[in-house]
This record gives C-alpha cells, sequence and structure tokens, in this order.
C-alpha cells in the first residue's frame, strides 16, 4: 500500500554500532533500504521516494538504483537540516529573520559537508559584507552548528522534529509543485554517487540543479566540494563505477515486505519511465484597515483568507458603503467590524488605503497637495494614536505620503512607512521566475526607489539561490530594464482591462501585517525615510514587530554605479514632487486645504506641530517581541503542542518549561531547528506570557 502513495518518506535504517565501520553500516542500511524498497513493489510509477535514512547520500544512491524510477524521482533529504541549523545560527547573529538568508550547507550530509559562502546573502547583499559577520569565521560557525546534533542527543537521546520539519518542508514543495530551491541529495552530473547541491523541487520531484551553481563557487569551495565527492565514493566504493557493497555479502531481512533477497540494481532501472497523473474576538492583534475603495476592501478580505489575525476594522467616510463591504466580508466567517476613526486608531496595525486618482490635466504636485490632505484629515480623525501602532501607508503617491503620515503621526517614523515598491518587486519577480522556470520565492529580486516612474530593477542584488540572476542560462541577452518596464506597465494593462487594481496590493499588503503580527523580521522592500534627505523611498528592510528595525546592512554600498544614479534620481524625484530638497515641502503653506474625512472638518495641522506628541512607550503588558506563548511541561504532549504552534506559524514566540531543565534545553534545541522561534523560559518568564 506504501508503493502506491504519490510521495514516499523512508526513515528505516539503524545507527552506527560501536567499533563498526562506515562501510559495514552502509552494507547494513543498504540491507534494510533494497528490502524497504522491495518490499513495496511494484511502486507506483509517478511516485516521489523521499530517502530520509542515514547515511542518507548513500543510501539515496541505492534507493536510486533499486525504486526502478527516474534519479529526479528519488532523492534524500541531504543537508537541508545542516543548513537550516546554519542558517538559523547566523540569523541570531545579524539579527534578521532566518528566511530572509540565503545560505546553503552542500555536499555530504556528514563530516565532509561545507557551507557555500559565495551563494550566501542577505536581502541580496552578500553575508560576509554584513556588519555582524566581520571577523567571523564562517566555517567555524558551521562545525558549531553541525554540533547541534549531538549537544541533542547527549540531552534527550535523539533528534526528531528539525528532521521532521525539513521534510514537512520538502513534501509541500512536491505538493504544491513550489518549484523552491532547497539543498537536496541528488545524483551527482558526471559521478557515481549522491550529495546535496541546490535544487528546484517541485511535482515531479528535482525539477533541475540551479544553473551554474557549480561554477559559481570559490576555488576553495570547489576543493571540498571535490573532497565531498570522493569521500561518499569512498564510502560506497564507486569510484570505479561498482559499489562494494554489491556482491560483498548477501544481506536478507524482514522489512516490511518480509524477507527478500536483495535484487540486482541494474535490474530494477527496467521499470516503464512515469507519466504525471492526471463570533468576533474582542482580544488579540486589531488590524484596522481605512479606507472601504477596491484596496482596501481586497486588504480586509486577504487578512480574512488567511486568518492573519485576531481582529479587522473596517473605516470609511462613506459609513453607508463601508457597513455594506463589512457586512459582504463577514459572509467567509470573517471576524471584521466597521470601526469608527478614534477605534481604528487604537489598533495594533493601521492600513491607509485612503485618497483619490489624479484627475485629467491636473499636476502630480496638485494630487500630492490634494492627498495630503486626505492623509492629514484621516490621521487627525484618529488621534490619540496608540502609541505602539504601525502605520502602513498604502495611498498613492506612496512615499510622499507616506512622508507626510511620519510627519503628522506624532509616533517614530520606524513605525510608519509605505507599501512601496513591494508589488513592485513582486510583479518583476514573477515574470522574471516564469522565464527562469523557478519559484518567485527561491529569487531575490528587488525593485527600489521611488513607488513610481523613477523606480529601478537592481541586478546586483539579484539571485537565484545565492547565484547572481545575470549568470542563470535563461537570463542569457535579457535587458532586465526592459522587463522591469515590462513589469510596471502591467498596473495600466489591468486598469485597462477592468478599470483598478487590488488583489496584487491586498496580497502585498497583508504580507506585510503578517511580518508585523508575527515579528518575522523578514527583508521587503518598503517606503522608508531615506538617510540624509528630506523624502521617503523604498530600500530592503527588515520588518519585523517593531516596525522597520533596519534598512538592510551596506545595502546601498552595494548598489552598482549606474543603480546609484538611478538611486540619486529617483531621491531628486520624490524631493522635487514634495518640495523638501531645500528642507520645507512645498505643500506647506502653499494653500489651506479642509476636508471632511472621517474626523469631521479639520484644518490641516503643522507638520512640525505634529512631532511634538509624546513619543510612544509599549502598553502595559505588551511585549514588544510580538505575542508570547508560554508551554509548561516538556514531556511529549508539551513538545508536541509546541511543535504544532512552530508548524502553524501560530505566534511570533514560543517557549518551553520544565523543572528537568537538561531535557528542556534538548527539546528546545531540536524545535528550533525547523527555523522556530522558541527558547526554553523560567517559571517567572513564562508567567508573563500572553498565552
Amino acid at each position: 500500500e506504501a508503493g502506491q502513495a504519490d510521495i514516499i518518506v523512508i526513515t528505516a535504517g539503524r545507527g552506527q554500532k560501536e567499533g563498526e565501520s562506515r562501510t559495514d553500516l552502509i552494507a547494513a542500511n543498504t540491507a534494510i533500504m533494497k528490502s524497504v524498497i522491495q518490499g513495496m513493489q511494484p511502486i507506483k510509477l509517478s511516485a516521489k521516494i523521499i530517502v530520509v535514512s542515514n547515511p542518507c547520500d548513500s543510501l539515496t544512491y541505492v534507493a536510486q538504483d533499486c525504486a526502478g524510477l527516474p534519479i529526479t524521482q528519488v532523492f534524500g533529504s541531504g543537508t537541508l537540516l545542516d543548513s537550516k541549523r546554519l542558517r538559523v545560527l547566523l540569523a541570531k547573529r545579524c539579527l534578521v529573520n532566518p528566511r530572509s538568508m540565503t545560505m546553503f550547507v552542500l555536499g555530504e550530509h556528514g563530516d565532509s559537508q561545507f557551507p557555500v559562502a559565495s551563494l550566501a546573502n542577505i536581502g541580496g547583499v552578500p553575508l560576509l559584507k554584513a556588519k555582524r559577520m566581520h571577523g567571523v569565521d564562517l566555517a567555524n560557525e558551521a562545525k558549531q552548528s553541525a554540533s547541534k546534533a549531538y549537544s541533542i542527543i547527549q540531552k534527550k537521546g535523539y533528534t526528531a522534529f528539525g528532521i521532521g520539519r525539513a521534510v514537512m518542508e520538502i513534501v509541500d514543495c512536491v505538493l504544491k509543485d513550489k518549484e523552491t530551491v532547497l539543498p537536496v541529495s541528488v545524483r551527482v552530473p558526471g559521478h557515481n554517487c549522491c550529495l546535496s547541491l541546490p535544487c528546484v523541487v517541485g511535482f515531479n520531484g528535482i525539477h533541475r540543479i540551479v544553473d551554474q551553481v557549480i561554477a559559481h563557487f570559490s576555488e576553495a569551495e570547489a576543493m571540498l566540494y571535490a573532497r565531498s565527492i570522493r569521500c561518499v565514493q569512498e564510502a560506497l566504493g564507486t569510484a570505479g563505477g561498482r559499489p562494494q557493497w554489491q556482491g560483498k555479502r548477501s544481506l536478507t531481512m524482514s522489512v516490511l515486505g518480509g524477507p527478500v533477497q536483495n535484487p540486482d540494481p541494474a535490474a530494477c532501472l527496467n521499470y516503464p519511465q512515469p507519466m504525471p497523473d492526471a463570533g468576533l474576538r474582542l482580544k488579540g492583534m486589531h488590524v484596522a484597515v481605512i479606507g472601504a475603495g477596491f484596496v482596501g476592501t481586497s486588504t480586509a478580505f486577504a487578512l480574512l483568507c488567511a486568518a492573519a489575525t485576531a481582529h479587522v476594522t473596517l473605516t470609511d467616510v462613506n459609513t453607508e458603503k463601508c457597513l455594506g463591504e463589512v457586512l459582504d466580508l463577514e459572509d467567509g466567517d470573517g471576524r471584521i467590524e466597521m470601526a469608527s476613526p478614534q477605534e481604528a486608531g487604537q489598533a495594533d496595525i493601521i492600513v491607509i488605503t485612503a485618497g483619490r486618482g489624479q484627475k485629467e490635466g491636473e499636476s502630480r504636485t496638485d494630487l500630492i497637495a490634494a492627498n495630503t490632505a486626505i492623509m492629514k484629515s484621516v490621521i487627525q480623525g484618529m488621534q490619540p494614536i496608540k502609541l505602539s501602532a504601525k502605520i502602513i501607508v498604502v495611498s498613492n503617491p506612496c512615499d510622499s505620503l507616506t512622508y507626510v503620515a511620519q510627519d503628522c503621526a506624532g509616533l517614530p517614523i520606524t513605525q510608519v512607512f509605505g507599501s512601496g515598491t513591494l508589488l513592485d518587486s513582486k510583479r518583476l519577480r514573477v515574470l522574471l521566475a516564469k522565464r527562469c522556470l523557478v519559484n518567485p520565492r527561491s529569487m531575490t529580486m528587488f525593485v527600489l526607489g521611488e513607488h513610481g516612474d523613477s523606480q529601478f530593477p537592481v541586478a546586483s542584488l539579484a539571485n537565484i539561490g545565492g547565484v547572481p540572476l545575470l549568470k542563470a542560462k535563461r537570463m542569457h541577452g535579457v535587458d532586465l530594464a526592459n522587463e522591469a518596464k515590462q513589469s510596471a506597465s502591467k498596473a495600466y494593462s489591468i486598469i485597462q482591462k477592468k478599470g483598478y487594481t487590488a488583489f496584487g496590493i491586498g496580497r502585498a499588503v497583508m504580507e506585510i501585517v503578517d511580518c508585523v503580527l508575527k515579528d518575522k523580521e523578514t527583508v521587503l522592500p518598503v517606503s522608508v525615510r531615506v538617510p540624509g534627505h528630506n523624502c521617503c523611498l523604498s530600500l530592503p528592510c527588515v520588518v519585523g514587530f517593531n516596525g522597520i528595525h533596519r534598512i538592510v546592512d551596506q545595502v546601498i554600498a552595494h548598489f552598482s554605479e549606474a543603480e546609484a544614479m538611478l538611486y540619486a534620481r529617483s531621491i531628486r524625484c520624490v524631493q522635487e514632487a514634495l518640495g523638501t530638497a531645500g528642507g520645507r515641502p512645498q505643500w506647506q503653506g502653499k494653500r489651506s486645504l479642509t476636508m471632511s474625512v472621517l474626523g469631521g472638518p479639520v484644518q490641516n495641522p503643522d507638520p512640525a506641530a505634529c512631532l511634538n506628541y509624546p513619543q510612544p512607550m509599549p502598553d502595559a503588558g505588551l511585549r514588544l517581541k510580538g505575542m508570547h506563548v508560554a508551554v509548561i511541561g516538556a514531556g511529549f504532549v508539551g513538545t508536541s503542542t509546541a511543535f504544532a504552534l512552530l508548524c502553524a506559524a501560530a505566534t511570533a514566540h514560543v517557549t518551553l518549561t520544565d523543572v528537568n531543565t537538561e531535557k528542556c534545553l534538548g527539546e528546545v534545541l531540536d524545535l528550533e531547528d525547523g527555523d522556530g522561534r522558541i527558547e526554553m523560559a523560567s517559571p517567572q518568564e513564562a508567567g508573563q506570557a500572553d498565552i
């Protein structure tokens, strides 16, 4: 029955006995592997087999020879967990979410594995250029993270959760055809062995090894790669083309399918090639959406579909239409209500979509002046705004209105930022990912600068699996600037066909909200105050519970000369539109605009005066690192509960507490392997949790 599954995960095998050679261990586990596979025959021709048993690379090679499937459908978990462990370690050092870091440990899942600095980056910037990596020996960091398994085994007797999460990720990529780049064990081109390399994993298994990845290795990494090949081939005895376990001894073992003799691996390759089978929560985090137009309602809908937060509200000056939207949205079991401006001002996250479009013949300056009046009126109507709130500006022109909102909200500018070029970046990434046949999430690609005509793509930060984007085969001869123009024109095409755009920006804002609520510390291109300039532009920023934690280290210094010129041009364009090149906005004092929006008729306040609001202090009981769930008891139920919370990414901060601190620490070390935000807590610390 297992042989007819769509995905088969093999974990069967035994550990190394005291005094036993590695060759004998491989021979013993080879017998188990062959017995397992023989017991499943005939295996479904479209099945994908994921080998987790150790030694993973050697047994993946054996499984490929015996399963009777194309080798692209049989692969190992490889160094995926090793890569995750090192990424978690380095991400803590660099104060960034591990998922915003590209970092692979490649080669053998064993002693000859090696970290690949040439592919490693944070937001496209080479990892070793990050300030917090100065003087760090990456090889030593890799050894430290690799030793974690021994520490877990010493404390609790075995490792399980980390590899469980890693395999879940592989299975998810296959089931959903994600085409995600993962370091998994595959047949090495031109060699009789399997090692971990960055591969595109999807519905058909291994779609391919990432373009040019081996050619991109440094000289030292190429030597480590060759050493890893030799180590595995020596263990398998395949350097001369014949496995030393084949014919060395005949092993019969009763596993799953009854006693079987080990089959001839060559004979198994004759199987036919496969074809694919054809009540509102008043407590909890509150996200307020201001503006019940297409963008505002699509954003609210996206938040509800993703169950992103406990409490969504919608606010608009047109209360009748707003109520209609709320009644429609709540039909899908959505937790949503209409809120007054004052109620919206007490939300944890405030998304502002209110504003109007440009009229025919109207100058950009006049549009900014008009939407500035709306923005100031919206913010004034919400006062006093909750001091720990984060404001996300979506209204256009996004960069100009983000600058206005920062001046008027009375909050630190790190808590007020715009959606910026996040959607522009997503559009270009989707376009290029289709060209390169890869999942867009495996590509780092930013469009930066103004969310408008002077935006620009940043090739110097762009990569697929750490390899520079422009080195990919399918990017040869491609003009990135033209591709960026084509993707930017998509908005006009959508407007021409349906009259407005909404879903894309709704999903983009949902991603920002999710990063804040769960303190993900993810690198996103959002609109922030430009260092040293009186304007806002999109730059790659670490986004988390406190809003903008920081701009990515060295990102501007990493621009090419041409990109630096485009960046300077974008600054000039926004400053000219705002009139801030000389330090004073031209909309300030040009004319007095009064508009009844949300809070009744108000006179535009002096932006400078708005800065006199008290600086924010966190609410009593509020954790600046997000909602904290403490699990007391590190037994099977407690650890399974913590594991489930991490699997679902249910909260920002999970802790585990137990009287047996040694075992508790072992469980925490194991649980955190899956990129989980988990720590061990004292009883007193647990007593301060939200749940």
